[in-house]
């Protein structure tokens, strides 16, 4: 198994332009490239950073675990999902067990296709499959008019389905949907032994990409997170560690918002 894992590590990286270069800084905003290095920094214990300052800069996490390799969101293109993949198999020697999308938009899955042609299982809410399929070619479409380094890539389909709840790792990391708010189908992480919130889009100040949001929702399933002893968060956008303190701050934009809520 690890003379595959080997060999695929090998493609990644001959895909991703070899190896990742040193981080790319820019302010906040859109950009029109396609090429920028991922930054990748250790959080604490085996959970790992990834910044991608692509189109709008986008924050995601891996988990490099002795037992497996976990993924959670795809970056923003293929190019950057496979320097994605080659770099979390130096982290680990062990297989890798999968990708966890967190919410449907571009920004979340764009890369997917590399976690297929890598054979990485792809983990789905429930509500993230229709999604996709009813908005996939619409949001390529945008990206293109938008973004003349965009080029599409295909959709890949779920391995597994989850609803409420998935454990992974003998429950070292707890997925939650909490309910509908960024987006139908947002979920977000908990990193147990590292007290560690991963929030995906859900969690990011200030919030962006609310053109799905559920307003009058949106407080409810920020409520729902405090089941979670965590010390830190991970933000989707924006500054990547936060304090704990990012959930009340977020109620109170989104108490502002909450009229425009569908």
């Amino acid at each position: 198994m690890l003379d595959l894992k080997c060999a695929i590590c090998m493609i990644c990286a001959l895909l991703a332009g070899a190896c990742i270069r040193p981080a790319y800084e820019r302010a906040v905003g859109p950009i029109d490239r396609s090429d920028l290095p991922l930054k990748i920094t250790r959080v604490r214990g085996h959970l790992y950073l990834v910044e991608d300052f692509n189109y709008w800069k986008t924050n995601s996490v891996f988990y490099a675990h002795p037992e497996g390799i976990v993924f959670f969101d795809a970056t923003w293109t293929v190019k950057s999902a496979g320097r994605l993949i080659w770099k979390a198999a130096t982290k680990s020697e062990a297989d890798y067990i999968g990708l966890v999308v967190t919410g449907f938009p571009l920004h979340r899955t764009g890369g997917i296709a590399a976690f297929r042609s890598a054979d990485v299982r792809i983990y789905m809410h429930e509500r993230t499959p229709p999604l996709l399929r009813d908005r996939w070619d619409e949001m390529q479409r945008e990206m293109a008019e938008s973004f003349g380094s965009w080029r599409e890539s295909d959709l890949a389909a779920p391995d597994g389905i989850f609803d409420r709840r998935l454990s992974i790792l003998g429950g070292k990391i707890k997925v939650l949907y909490p309910g509908p708010a960024h987006t139908p189908d947002n979920v977000v992480a908990y990193f147990t032994e590292e007290r560690v919130l991963y929030g995906g889009s859900l969690v990011s100040d200030p919030p962006m990409f609310l053109r799905y949001a559920d307003f009058k929702k949106y407080r409810e399933a920020l409520h729902a997170l405090r089941r979670f002893d965590f010390d830190l968060v991970i933000s989707g956008h924006g500054q990547a560690r936060q304090g704990p303190d990012i959930i009340e701050r977020l109620m109170r934009r989104i108490a502002g918002q909450s009229g425009k809520g569908r």
